[in-house]
């Protein structure tokens, strides 16, 4: 009779060990799954306002600030980038953006949404914006846009993941200078 009951005892704990790691699996396994999910949600978020563009070599991205400048056409003011945000009312993210975008102009990553042609007047106004405004990463933006008024782009690709890297940027990790050919070929459609 012990015998029958030790393993009519040990049956129910293999049985119930089997279920355990069973529940355990699919738990597991949902999750991952959840998160992946979640991750595909967090990268749509991210998007809005810019068009996504296909993952290719050859990247056509637009230049925004034309559309901006349209949208806001009716505002009593508008910065350089097509934007009602005055020199005192710009925020740091947005801020990030406008350098961000930018860099764009100069470098390649797998994904990028849009850029800002550099001109002077956007250096110039975003420098001048660091003189009124406290900003918690203002000298990492000074050293990058005084390198670029003096047209030293050698950096660019470092200067957009320095920024890319303090707006949390998952997506869109600059990889290389384009070339002279790239970087005109991007620029043509907006001269």
């Amino acid at each position: 009779m012990g015998n029958k009951i030790y393993k009519w005892v040990l049956s129910i704990v293999i049985i119930g060990f089997i279920g355990m790691i069973v529940f355990i699996s699919i738990d597991l396994f949902t999750g991952v799954e959840t998160q992946s999910q979640e991750d595909d949600t967090k990268t749509d978020d991210n998007l809005t306002d810019i068009e996504e563009v296909e993952e290719t070599g050859d990247q056509e991205i637009k230049e925004l600030s034309q559309e901006k400048k349209e949208e806001n056409k009716d505002a009593d003011y508008i910065n350089p980038f097509g934007d009602t945000f005055t020199k005192k009312t710009l925020e740091e993210s947005q801020y990030q953006k406008y350098i961000n975008y930018m860099a764009h102009q100069k470098v390649y990553a797998d994904r990028m949404y849009g850029f800002y042609k550099i001109t002077p007047e956007r250096i110039d106004f975003l420098l001048e914006v660091l003189d009124i405004q406290t900003y918690q990463h203002e000298e990492v933006y000074r050293d990058i846009l005084t390198r670029w008024e003096e047209g030293d782009f050698s950096q660019a690709v470092e200067d957009h993941n320095r920024v890319w890297t303090l707006q949390n940027g998952d997506v869109g990790k600059a990889t290389r200078l384009l070339t002279e050919e790239e970087e005109q070929n991007r620029l043509a459609k907006y001269e």
